[in-house]
């Protein structure tokens, strides 16, 4: 469980881990706005699909939600808040 906060405007890579394609990871957020995370190569990357978190959401997702091909490489699960609002994350992965 991986746990923290996100200023606005912030960019974090939240945690490094090799996952693989059938992995689960569960979101939530809590703040007023959303937050957009992404499975990049490297950290604060932003290089596969972006899976979006609504403020107060809980949003479980597999790892090829990402769309990436190679796990070895992206590594970085990495948390972007877009607002001038600060919003917090709580990321479970099974």
């Amino acid at each position: 469980i991986f746990t923290g906060t996100l200023d606005p405007g912030e960019n974090e890579a939240i945690l490094i881990h090799t996952f693989m394609a059938d992995d689960e990871i569960r979101l939530h957020l809590t703040g007023p706005q959303p937050a957009t995370f992404y499975l990049a190569s490297m950290p604060n990357g932003t290089d596969s699909d972006g899976i979006q978190v609504n403020a107060n959401e809980d949003k479980t997702i597999t790892v090829s939600d990402f769309g990436v091909t190679d796990y070895h490489a992206n590594r970085y699960l990495t948390a972007i808040n877009s607002s001038a609002e600060t919003v917090h994350y709580h990321v479970e992965l099974y």
